[in-house]
């Protein structure tokens, strides 16, 4: 793979210098996502409920495991790679074991000295949560939706889990939370959020699908009552001749639509309109998770919010679950909510759009990184990569 250099002071080489500035925040995953596919979860639609021999692989005890080779290069790129440009990056959590998971982080912590963002699935014990909050951790990824978990299996468990972590009278929660995946409408307004990630703002352009806010009273919102529309708007799309295709539109909603690609200043029409163009469709995409961020403000408060569930209320496996600990709460100062936008780190025609829309926030997928070095050099699966790696505009 090429790299990029600059001479240092001292004139040696160093990697990830001279690369385009394109983000103003990097967040690394881990990959354990991947390993858990590959390494646990085997058979096909079967979701780990108990722990089973398959959670063998995350072996810390042998140091020539393969685990702990990955745990060696994984460490090296956050130390060594880009020590001083990533903001965060997440723990190599062992997905529905939540007991090797702490194990892993507190390796994490006391053998290399990270601070890794510990990570919380569906259905993990609360006491896991005290846990991490007791060790001093500031910021919890939460994860768990897919992998045979329903939506609305995990609201059941995340409805309770805010509640917990919301320990105050404000009833604002008392650590920051990452949502994995977490960019559908429903779970965007749920909870009070402080960062999500997605891809879905390129998936859904990839299949033709842009997303524009609805409006009202003067304005275009993003709220719950008003849920955004997902118009179907590719010339070469099966679903053409529907109602929803951007082509078809009719009455109040075409001038809402048309309105909205005249406000992001995004041609319909042409070779390089949303009609025609992938890129002008993941660039639409990209500016409506924008601007829906812009809206979104952490601390926000649960009671503000659809949350069915009550302290002392019904737990997932139907216990009752302890009031939350009285931890202060140090989040005072207001924050937008953050999207991190995925999806790149195999893609080679997409950075041009994060670098014009200044880029706000950027999730690579270490596994995926790591792949890439490893093959010979392929323009399409290292662009992302070269440009996004290390250098951010500056704060």
């Amino acid at each position: 793979m090429n790299h990029v250099f600059r001479k240092s002071k001292n004139g040696s080489n160093h990697r990830l210098e001279g690369v385009v500035t394109s983000s103003r925040s990097l967040f690394i995953d881990s990959g354990a996502h991947s390993l858990y596919n590959r390494e646990v979860d085997t058979y096909e639609n079967e979701l780990v409920t108990s722990y089973s021999q398959r959670y063998d692989y995350f072996d810390l005890k042998d140091k020539n495991s393969d685990f702990r080779k990955y745990v060696r290069r994984y460490v090296k790129f956050i130390k060594e790679e880009t020590s001083d440009k990533i903001d965060y990056y997440v723990t190599l959590d062992a997905i529905y074991h939540p007991d090797k998971s702490l194990e892993i982080y507190d390796f994490l912590v006391n053998e290399y000295g990270l601070s890794p963002v510990p990570v919380v699935h569906c259905e993990t014990p609360f006491n896991f949560v005290d846990e991490y909050i007791e060790r001093g951790c500031t910021f919890l990824g939460i994860g768990g939706l897919g992998q045979g978990v329903s939506k609305s299996r995990f609201f059941e468990w995340g409805d309770q889990l805010f509640n917990y972590i919301s320990a105050g009278k404000d009833r604002t929660p008392v650590i920051r939370t990452h949502g994995f995946a977490m960019t559908s409408w429903e779970l965007l307004l749920r909870y009070p959020w402080w960062s999500v990630d997605s891809a879905s703002w390129l998936k859904a352009a990839a299949f033709g699908q842009v997303y524009v806010p609805n409006f009202r009273d003067g304005k275009f919102v993003f709220e719950e009552r008003n849920r955004p529309y997902t118009i179907t708007a590719s010339a070469r799309s099966p679903n053409a001749k529907e109602k929803w295709h951007i082509s078809n539109l009719e009455g109040e909603v075409r001038k809402i639509v048309r309105d909205w690609f005249d406000f992001i200043r995004i041609d319909i029409e042409g070779n390089h309109g949303i009609l025609n163009s992938l890129e002008a469709r993941s660039r639409a995409n990209l500016l409506f998770f924008t601007r829906m961020a812009r809206e979104l403000v952490f601390p926000r408060s649960c009671s503000t919010f659809n949350i069915k569930g009550v302290f002392n209320g019904p737990c997932a496996d139907g216990q009752k679950i302890k009031a939350p600990k009285s931890y202060d709460n140090p989040f005072v100062e207001p924050h937008k909510l953050q999207i991190y936008f995925s999806g790149l780190s195999g893609g080679g025609i997409y950075p041009e759009h994060m670098i014009a829309e200044k880029s706000p926030a950027i999730m690579l997928s270490f596994d995926n990184l790591r792949d890439q070095m490893k093959r010979p050099y392929d323009k399409r699966a290292s662009t992302a990569w070269i440009r996004f790696k290390a250098h951010r505009n500056q704060k």
